[in-house]
């Protein structure tokens, strides 16, 4: 980050991981359900209908998520869009920041996805969800914040 005047963060891919799950659950009990012999039963139509149905409305949702979520520093401030279907932009001046700071969950660790949290000066909060690599992230865009108030920040 040093000598740079800029940091950015981007959605995770575990935004895809709710359709894969849908998918390979209802896909293997439809999969069982047809072996047993009950394969043109109501249960079986029905583990059809999500996994044809549920599993791309959970791909287009975490595609549509997936490209519009993102945080970057740009200059002398921070620009952040929280995601589909939340589609607003927001540009925050370095100056009104009181915080900015990471929000995981034990998942969140393990998968390396986490929420970065921006705080301003008037006690309004900015959270931007399902941001990858949160630590790095979050330290990136704190170094930045602490240069720019230091008169350190090189221009973009």
């Amino acid at each position: 980050m040093q000598g740079r005047g800029w940091a950015r963060g981007k959605a995770h891919w575990t935004l895809f991981a709710p359709a894969a799950l849908v998918a390979l659950i209802y896909g293997l009990m439809w999969l069982v359900l047809v072996l047993l012999g009950r394969g043109d039963g109501v249960v079986a139509r029905i583990c059809i209908l999500v996994f044809s149905i549920g599993s791309p409305l959970l791909l287009v949702y975490g595609f549509l998520r997936y490209n519009s979520v993102w945080i970057a520093m740009a200059g002398p401030e921070i620009c952040l869009a929280r995601g589909w279907p939340r589609l607003a932009h927001v540009q925050i001046p370095l100056d009104d920041i009181a915080s900015i700071r990471l929000v995981q969950n034990f998942i969140g660790r393990k998968f390396g996805v986490g929420e970065i949290v921006v705080e301003t000066r008037d006690g309004r909060s900015y959270r931007v969800s399902d941001i990858g690599e949160p630590e790095a992230v979050a330290g990136e865009l704190n170094q930045a914040l602490n240069d720019y108030r230091h008169g350190e920040m090189a221009t973009t």
